[in-house]
């Protein structure tokens, strides 16, 4: 129990809303979670989660990591000049995006939950400015942001991702979640542009061109 209570205060102080659910379903005397048992590509079952963990590891290694196309698409030059405003993101419109955070929500691999930001806006954009502007004006963005969790979750079914599938084994989804709000923010400050000129880009012939060209590959 004692254990219990301090895994749940470790989560807590981390920010880990899922471990402190799980923790709190222990407590509560209600069902653990259960480990569902996969196979290997030579159709050998892993029971252990180190064995398990490698196998995962491994599927979405190949899945996620593909090879680039032997021939690239060409964009061809944008005919016209969509009129967007491309200057780094304002102090009210990070405020504004900001507050349109949806809650509860898992946070990014900041651990960094909307609800922190939605707080004090107005102090959040101060000190989310400059690191925008950075990104805007150098058109690099940060390799956290394009990284996210993985859940798996069981389903019924064949196991349909993996080899020699029996009757008896459970199929996976797999959730992908979440972007740091911060990297959210900025996309929701680009969509607001776009709405706010009464833009649509996607109804432009040649709206991907137009998209990069505006704003600088962002």
């Amino acid at each position: 129990m004692e254990d219990l209570a301090r895994e749940a205060e470790s989560a807590a102080s981390n920010q880990r809303m899922g471990q402190i659910y799980q923790v709190t379903k222990q407590l509560s005397g209600k069902k653990a979670k259960i480990n569902m048992p996969i196979k290997d590509k030579n159709n050998n079952m892993l029971t252990t989660e180190r064995d398990q963990y490698l196998r995962w590891k491994e599927h979405f290694q190949e899945v996620l990591n593909r090879k680039d196309p032997d021939e690239l698409t060409i964009i061809p030059e944008a005919p016209i000049d969509l009129e967007i405003d491309t200057d780094p993101p304002s102090k009210q419109e990070i405020q504004k995006a900001i507050k349109s955070l949806k809650n509860k929500k898992a946070p990014g691999i900041d651990q960094l939950n909307a609800e922190l930001f939605k707080i004090d806006p107005v102090l959040a954009a101060d000190t989310l400015h400059p690191v925008f502007k950075k990104i805007w004006e150098q058109a690099v963005i940060p390799n956290s942001w394009s990284e996210g969790n993985i859940i798996t979750i069981p389903k019924s079914g064949d196991l349909t991702n993996f080899r020699h599938s029996s009757k008896n084994q459970h199929s996976f989804i797999a959730i992908y979640y979440s972007r740091p709000s911060s990297g959210v923010a900025v996309t929701t400050v680009i969509k607001s542009r776009c709405i706010t000129e009464n833009i649509d880009i996607m109804s432009q012939d040649h709206w991907c061109n137009c998209f990069q060209k505006h704003f600088n590959k962002m």
